[in-house]
Parts: structure tokens; C-alpha cells; sequence
């Protein structure tokens, strides 16, 4: 907030009603931008606020921090080109917050619209505190030394409680940006002038570090950049690098980013601010010449096209440049290719393009360098034609090439000018960008709140709001944009919360590496890529479980899915539970899973379980309140008790109890004997075989690893004999039971299932498991083949369906527990009460 100064003398009051010191500046700088009747309203605000402070004066009021207001003023007009409201909203807030005046009658003062719109404005920074007196924390540093550890003590509370008034004060603004978005623009300006006079304070030790030898450089040029005025403007610095120069960014604001970047850069890092400026001076000083010569050409080449182009060459701000010295690791400039940029302004979209064609004509582009925003703008609203080349010596070279319109947009942000201006059907392209961004910032205004607003607006603005983007399309064509490594998931709640909370998959269309465009089902934690084209699939009866919490990438999706399962806890932990029930009763033998089971079965378990009744079963099943494993058992306990009887072969705990079938085999040498496959591990020629005598059905062939045949053997070895399937009929059959692990997604069984058919190889049955917490599906399929190969072919090509894991003979089915040998009689009788 603006807070005043001491009262003035006499003498002040008597030069109250003369122009302010920098009032000219402040009107040189608006005429290069404003309209003439904005600027005539600038006039009349600043007239109206030389009466007010004439009032204040002749009052004996205490006057405001003038010099403040105008560098304010100065500042949102020269680096942000801010429009005529937003300045006098500036201009008059002290005399507003001060009594002076009342909004009231600010607005009677102005007039019609423009009136209204300054005293609104005027109410959003008052209400949101969006001003505050820069420098306070520096101007303290100076009698910070003479403090002994009680003052250190008293330092660290205050940088506390610092902290958390400026999270609040950043929560704050967020939330009133939804409803302004100057208020934004206010803060970035006040944190841009604060960092210039943190910038100004340090300026002394960045002299001592570029004066100091290389021997010194081992303690003492660090130590001289450590001190109380700097430990007091790195906090500064670091709110700067990592809220408000992405949000600069965001707002389109590309010279205040730039400036905020490198202000920090030198604060946070003044050893690398130093010897980056030092490196880069050389560098240019090197490079003008050849600079010179590159323009001379470009500028040569659009004239004899007939275009009037406007070319220069600049080097890219410092903090920017860091960064890809970090990249690289190396400290050699010369390896850089982009840290000179070449800018071509033309009059027309159309002469952009004209002069990208020239461009490439003369030097020979770098593959996957060409990048239009102009025909897909950023959403913060930019638009340019970027390429790389191999320029003049064959050295790469970055162009851009934009209209004047483009560079304003580029330079100052479009987020002032679209506001109040483009609203309705004359809104640009520019405007609906933004204007999607605000309407993300009112979702933000009804989900921040409760104690902990603060933690979570902050972690929302540094981990997902302001970090590096991709950008990714709807069919329609449309923009959107999102934080690297988000997934359709998170782009479905982007485009519609009802769209997120059906989503059941999603189409991918995406380059691949030919530059061919392929269109593919992925599922819905794959991992979205700039460039994307992304078609979401929605069903009635798809909704949001804990298991998309972990398929979520950004945190308002999280929050989203959270508060729906919030809403509807009951009802899905019901389904989930239903679901994992049905899947185990299925196994057991019960074809329609719960629905099965007789209502004395569910009241038997509803008792035995504890529960209150059969949806409390279901809901703590689903929640995982209950092990699924419990239940089963307990299950087993009601509906297959132990057997007296022998157990025969087919009355497994085979998951889908199956027929037996006959077959022709060698019986200890011997032909023609009945014989018969096992079920429960379904032998295949070749195996290593044992039949099992039984009585009166013949000998049952299984596996020599059969666990039934080693329990069976256990009680009365002298029933095993040995087989031989080596003589096959041409129409025999065999089960081929198949399981195969894969990475879930949707289409997956599709895939399978096509593969199968396409070696037309006929299939039984088809069981799938899914595991979501680990994105992993199991799919057990019962092939019936006439020879073994067949089956070693058909697994071969199903380990090529794409996300399959793992693809093998199904093992022979354990015997977990006698309680499974009556399977069959039991679930065929049970529902008799």
C-alpha cells in the first residue's frame, strides 16, 4: 500500500499546483502509444490530481509520496504501455485512500465510462492492497550491522512474517485478478521498480567483483557479495525469478520479464551476472561487424521483393542466455548459436511469410527450427514467425519476423488493451487467449480458500501456473495450454470439468518420426507432447476414482477429482466394491458374479463381516476397509465346504470350471483306452505327461507339474500310469490356455483379440484383470489349437501388440484349500433357499 509522508512546509504548500516532477516524461511517454482522446484523459487526471493535492496542501493534510505515484506512473506507461484508466486509477488512489476525495466523486469528476471505470479500478487496488512503498526493507539495512544475535533473531521473525504477507498479499492478487486484471499488472510494476533499487544497492558490489583478479576470486569476491543489503534483497530477488517474471510472461509483457529476469539474475547470482556482461561485451564487439553485414543483406534482399522491412540484430537478455550456458555446460560462447537473434518487422501478415520464403532462400534452414505463432499464437497472446539458418559463414542464426503490431503485443503484453476494449463478437484471437487464462483464475477464486489458501496458491503458482508450457490442440483446432508431462486426463478437465469427470480415453494424433501424422487410442496417463492433436472420449458411465489421483499431472486436477470423490465418496466406493467382488465371484464359478448370490448368502456375510448391511460391504470393500481376500474366503467357507469325497480332477479351483475333453492317446504302450484331458491344466503334446486312473471315467491325462495330480497321487500313487499324446488326429483339438501382462490402456484387448483372429486360431474365453495403481492389466486367454507350434506362433505375435509386457503359457491352477473341491455342486444348488 502507498503510505504518506510527513507534512509538507508552507513552501510545499505553495508549490502544491505546480506540474509534478516528471509530469512531462510521464505525457511524452503516452503520446507515443494512447489515442488523442486517451491522452486528453491522462491530461485531465493529472490536472484533477494537482487540484487535489492543492487541497491537501491549504489543508495541512499530509500530502502523498508524489514521487512514488509518478514513477509508478512512469513506469506502467514506458515498459508496459498500460492504457489511460490504469494510470489514473495510479494517479489518484492516494488522494482516495487519504479521504481527500471519495469515489464518488472521482466518478462524478471524469465522467460517462471512463469515469466508472478509474473509480472501479481505484476500488480493486484499494481493495486488494495492490501498491506498496518500495525500498522500506532496503533503506532498514544500513542500521541492521551494529545489531547484535537478539536483532539476528528479531531479522529472522520479521523475514517470517514477511513471508507469509506476501504469500497472502500473492493469494490476494490472484484472486483479484479474476475480477481485474490491472491488479496484476500494478504488482508486476511495483516489484519492477523495488527490484531496480535493489539493482542500484548492489551496484557497489558488483564494481568489486569485476575489479577483482582471478587470485582473489577464491573468498573474497563472494564475501563482498554477501552483504546485509544483499541478504535483504534476495528474498526480493527470488519472489521475482519465480512468481512475478513468469507472470510477466504470462501477461505477454515480453521487455519487463526480460528486465525482471536479468535484475535477479545479478542479485541472486552476481559472480555469473558479472562475468556473463563481461563475456557478452566481447562477443558483440566481435560479432558487430558481421551483425552489420547480415542486416545489410536481409534489408537488400526485401527491397528488391518490394517490402519495406525494418531489420536488426540484438542480443538476447543475459539471464536467458545463462540459462543455455547451463544447458550446455560450457562457458565458450562461441558454441551458442542463439544468443544473437535477428528481428524482421514488415508492414502485413502476408509480407511476414513473403520474407520467411526469402530468408530460406538465401541460407538453408535447420530442420525443426521453423516455428509459426503467428497461424498458432501463445496464449499469452504472442505472434511471430520464428526459423534458424545456416547464416553468413555457415554459422547458425535465429530470425524472427513479425508486423509492428506483433512487436507491441511482443514487448508491452496485450492483457491492457483487450480488457475493456475487446468484448463480444469484435474480441481478437489474442483476447480469447487471455481471457481463457482469467477464467482460470475465477475457478481459482472458488477453490482457494479454507486455512491453507496461502501454501496452496503458492504451490499452484510456482509448481504449475507460471513453469514452461506445451501446447496442445483440440480437433477444432484451438490452442491450449498446459505444464510438460500432463496427460489427457488433465487436458479433459482443462477443456470442461463435466468433460473430466467422464473421460474414458483418448485419440492422439501426433507426428511421428517420417513427419507422418498418426492418430492412436492412448490411455489416459500417457504423457502429452507439444503438437498434439487430442480427441476425448467420454461415456455416461465413466467417472473419477482414487486411481486418477495418481494419473493426474497438475494440481487442479487433482483438485477437481478430489472434490468430486468427495461428493460422491459412497457411491463409487459401492461400485468399486461391487466390481472387485464380481471379479472374484466370476473366478469362483459364478457367471453373474454378485448378483449370483442368494439374499440368505449375503446376509450370511453381511454377518460374518461385521458390516451393516449389504451396501456397508460393498463401500468397505471398495474403500479397502475390508481385504477382498477376507471376503472371498469367507465366501469359499459358505458356498464350497469341504468334500468327503475324492477329489476329482474336475473339481479344481479352476478359475472357470471347463469339460474335459477326449482325447486319443498311449496308455502304457497301449491304444484305444478312454482317456481324457485334464481341465485343470490343460496338457498339450509334447508335455511331460502322467495319467491319473479314475473310477469309471477312464485315465485323465494332466501335466506331471499338475498340482490336483500331485494331491491326488499323494493319497493313491498306485493310480498314476504313464501317457503319450504323440499320435495326433487331423480334427483333434486342445485348450492353450494364455496370460498375458500388459501395460493397460484403451484398445488393448481390441489389439490382442485382433491379433489372435488375424492367425485364425479360434478363442475359448476371455478373462482381463486390470491393476490401476500400477497402470497394468492381465489378460487370460483359452485358445483352442490342433498342433503345439501353433501356439508358440500365436505367442510371438502377440508379445508385438504394442504396451505387452509379457506373454506365456498359463501355469497349472494351485489348489489353494480342500474347501474348493465341491465347486460345482455347490454354486449350481445354492440358490435353492
Amino acid at each position: 500500500m502507498m503510505n504518506a509522508r510527513p507534512a509538507r512546509s508552507d513552501k510545499d504548500a505553495a508549490t502544491a499546483s505546480t506540474p509534478f516532477v516528471g509530469e512531462a516524461r510521464l505525457l511524452a511517454a503516452v503520446e507515443q502509444y494512447l489515442r488523442p482522446e486517451d491522452i486528453e484523459h491522462v491530461q485531465r487526471v493529472l490536472a484533477y490530481a494537482r487540484e487535489l493535492r492543492e487541497q491537501m496542501a491549504q489543508s495541512g493534510m499530509v500530502l502523498p509520496d508524489v514521487d512514488y505515484v509518478i514513477g509508478v506512473a512512469l513506469t506502467l506507461a514506458e515498459f508496459i504501455h498500460i492504457d489511460a484508466v490504469s494510470l489514473a486509477a495510479v494517479l489518484l488512489y492516494q488522494a482516495v485512500e487519504s479521504g481527500v476525495v471519495a469515489l464518488e466523486a472521482v466518478r462524478e469528476r471524469l465522467g460517462g465510462v471512463f469515469g466508472e471505470t478509474v473509480a472501479q479500478t481505484i476500488a480493486n487496488i484499494e481493495r486488494f492492497d495492490s501498491l506498496q512503498r518500495p525500498g522500506a526493507a532496503l533503506r532498514r539495512s544500513a542500521q541492521a550491522g551494529a545489531e547484535g544475535d537478539d536483532g539476528a533473531r528479531e531479522r529472522r521473525r520479521g523475514r517470517e512474517r514477511q513471508r507469509q504477507h506476501d504469500a497472502e498479499s500473492l493469494r490476494k492478487m490472484f484472486i483479484a485478478m479474476a475480477e481485474d486484471p490491472r491488479v496484476a499488472v500494478f504488482k508486476i510494476a511495483d516489484q519492477l521498480r523495488l527490484m531496480r533499487l535493489a539493482f542500484e544497492a548492489a551496484a557497489p558490489q558488483r564494481a568489486a567483483l569485476s575489479e577483482a583478479s582471478p587470485a582473489d576470486e577464491d573468498g573474497e569476491a563472494s564475501a563482498a557479495s554477501t552483504t546485509l543489503a544483499g541478504e535483504e534483497s534476495r528474498p526480493l530477488a527470488e519472489e521475482t525469478r519465480s512468481i512475478y517474471a513468469p507472470l510477466a510472461g504470462r501477461l505477454g509483457m515480453g521487455r519487463v520479464e526480460g528486465e525482471l529476469d536479468d535484475l535477479a539474475f545479478a542479485i541472486l547470482q552476481p559472480e555469473d551476472y558479472v562475468w556473463l556482461g563481461e563475456a557478452v561485451k566481447d562477443y558483440i564487439a566481435e560479432r558487430e561487424s558481421y551483425v552489420q553485414r547480415v542486416c545489410e543483406i536481409v534489408e537488400r534482399e526485401m527491397r528488391e521483393i518490394g517490402l519495406n522491412a525494418d531489420v536488426s540484430g540484438r542480443v538476447k537478455h543475459l539471464y536467458s542466455i545463462f540459462k543455455k550456458v547451463q544447458r550446455t555446460g560450457s562457458r565458450d560462447l562461441s558454441t551458442l548459436y542463439d544468443v544473437l537473434a535477428f528481428r524482421i518487422i514488415v508492414p502485413t501478415v502476408e509480407d511476414c511469410y513473403l520474407a520467411l520464403g526469402h530468408v530460406h532462400a538465401l541460407w538453408k534452414p535447420k530442420d525443426g527450427r521453423i516455428k509459426d505463432f503467428i497461424a498458432n499464437p501463445k496464449p499469452n497472446g504472442y505472434q511471430s514467425l520464428h526459423t534458424t539458418v545456416f547464416c553468413l559463414d555457415d554459422r547458425l542464426a535465429e530470425f524472427q519476423i513479425r508486423t509492428p503490431q506483433m512487436h507491441e503485443l511482443a514487448e508491452y503484453g496485450v492483457a491492457m488493451h483487450w480488457y475493456y476494449k475487446d468484448v463480444g463478437d469484435s474480441a481478437t484471437a489474442e483476447a480469447d487467449a487471455l481471457k481463457g487464462w482469467v477464467q482460470q483464475l475465477k475457478e481459482w477464486q472458488q477453490e482457494l480458500s479454507g486455512r491453507a489458501a496461502t501454501e496452496r496458491t503458492l504451490d499452484a503458482v510456482k509448481g504449475e501456473v507460471l513453469r514452461d508450457q506445451i501446447f496442445v490442440f483440440t480437433p477444432a483446432g484451438d490452442v491450449k495450454e498446459l505444464v510438460p508431462g500432463s496427460t489427457p486426463l488433465d487436458f479433459a478437465y482443462l477443456i470442461h470439468t463435466d468433460v473430466g469427470n467422464h473421460v474414458s480415453g483418448a485419440r492422439v494424433s501426433s507426428q511421428d518420426a517420417s513427419g507422418r501424422l498418426v492418430k492412436k487410442l492412448v490411455p489416459l496417463d500417457y504423457e502429452l507432447k507439444s503438437g498434439d492433436v487430442v480427441e476425448i472420449i467420454k461415456r455416461k458411465d465413466a467417472h473419477p476414482t482414487r486411481d486418477w489421483l495418481h494419473i493426474a499431472h497438475n494440481k487442479t486436477t487433482r483438485d477437481r477429482i478430489q472434490r468430486y470423490l468427495k461428493a460422491h465418496e459412497r457411491d463409487i466406493d459401492s461400485q468399486m466394491g461391487r466390481e472387485r467382488l464380481d471379479r472374484e465371484l466370476r473366478a469362483l464359478g459364478l457367471r453373474k458374479g454378485y448378483d449370483d448370490l442368494s439374499d440368505e448368502d449375503v446376509e450370511w456375510l453381511v454377518a460374518a463381516l461385521e458390516q451393516r448391511d449389504a451396501e456397508s460391504l460393498l463401500v468397505a470393500i471398495g474403500a479397502e476397509k475390508l481385504r477382498l481376500s477376507a471376503v472371498v474366503a469367507r465366501l469359499r467357507e459358505r458356498l464350497f465346504p469341504a468334500q468327503t469325497a475324492e477329489l476329482e480332477p474336475q473339481e479344481t479351483t479352476a478359475p472357470t470350471p471347463a469339460r474335459e475333453l477326449a482325447v486319443d492317446a498311449s496308455v502304457a504302450g497301449l491304444e484305444g483306452m478312454l482317456t481324457q484331458l485334464a481341465a485343470c491344466c490343460d496338457p498339450l503334446p509334447g508335455d511331460e505327461l502322467t495319467g491319473y486312473i479314475t473310477r469309471g471315467r477312464g485315465v485323465v491325462v494332466h501335466r506331471a507339474d499338475c498340482p490336483n495330480l500331485r494331491h491326488l497321487l499323494a493319497q493313491e500313487p498306485e493310480r498314476a500310469i504313464p501317457v503319450s499324446l504323440s499320435k495326433l488326429a487331423p480334427q483333434q483339438n486342445f485348450r492353450a490356455p494364455i496370460v498375458i501382462e500388459a501395460h493397460d490402456r484403451t484398445g488393448l484387448l481390441a489389439d490382442v483379440t485382433g491379433a489372435v483372429t488375424s492367425m485364425k486360431i479360434n478363442m475359448l474365453k476371455v478373462n482381463t484383470a486390470t491393476n490401476p495403481r500400477q497402470h497394468r492389466a492381465t489378460i487370460t486367454l483359452t485358445l483352442e489349437i490342433q498342433r503345439p507350434e501353433q501356439l508358440t506362433m500365436v505367442i510371438k505375435q502377440l508379445q508385438q501388440v504394442p504396451s505387452v509386457l509379457t506373454v506365456e503359457r498359463k501355469k497349472s491352477q494351485q489348489k489353494e484349500a480342500a474347501a474348493g473341491g465341491g465347486g460345482r455342486g455347490r454354486a449350481d444348488g445354492r440358490r435353492r433357499g
